[in-house]
């Protein structure tokens, strides 16, 4: 199945970023749907990531004369940072964003042919005194 071939690439690509690993543990988590961080996940050592598998929707239907239906699955994978400084900014998590980005966008999964990662941007979703959490997009198309 494609959606889980996809979701696994994606956590397998987290998991490779170092600056996600801390003494020897990725943090990385996966969960299919929800809006909100899992409560487990509110005093991980960070930075770490949450993925979500947020929905799927149809690109072009197939013909009667084709059996392909083009379907483009989202995901957004929550990063969790410490609240920091100006440079802590500039210096550590925008960095962060643009290397997570960058060792998923333009890749593709093993098993699907033709298919390649996007990465449609990141979004501030919260700051406490503690943490901020940032929103990354990527999404990826398929035929089933």
């Amino acid at each position: 199945m494609s959606i889980q071939i996809a979701f696994e690439d994606l956590l397998d690509k987290l998991k490779s970023v170092s600056e996600l690993t801390h003494n020897g543990a990725t943090w990385v988590s996966a969960s299919i749907g929800g809006k909100e961080i899992d409560p487990t996940n509110q005093k991980v050592k960070r930075p770490a990531v949450w993925a979500l598998f947020v929905g799927d929707q149809i690109i072009s239907k197939s013909s009667p004369k084709s059996c392909a239906t083009m379907v483009q699955s989202n995901f957004v994978v929550k990063l969790l940072v410490d609240y920091g400084t100006d440079s802590n900014l500039t210096s550590v998590q925008l960095p962060l964003i643009y290397t997570i980005a960058g060792t998923i966008a333009g890749t593709q999964p093993s098993g699907m042919v033709g298919s390649w990662w996007q990465y449609d941007g990141a979004v501030l979703e919260s700051v406490d005194s503690a943490r901020m959490v940032w929103n990354l997009n990527f999404s990826i198309q398929f035929h089933i």
